[in-house]
């Protein structure tokens, strides 16, 4: 688990570089349409909720990726 001082200071890098790089959504795993569905959000709300994230919507990770 991370410490306070590291989810904060990643959340601070990654808004940053958000504003400069964007993101790139992978929209064509078909988890990540499902989690949109299960989750009753649209694709274009998703940068929103990003760039509103604070350390209290911090719970676990970071978790090891696979992709397939």
């Amino acid at each position: 688990m991370s410490t306070q001082t590291e989810v904060e200071t990643f959340l601070k890098d990654f808004k940053e570089k958000m504003k400069f790089w964007d993101v790139l959504f992978r929209d064509e795993r078909g988890k990540n349409v499902q989690a949109l569905v299960d989750l009753e959000l649209r694709p274009i709300e998703r940068k929103a909720i990003l760039e509103a994230l604070e350390i209290k919507d911090y719970s676990e990770g970071p978790l090891e990726e696979k992709l397939i």
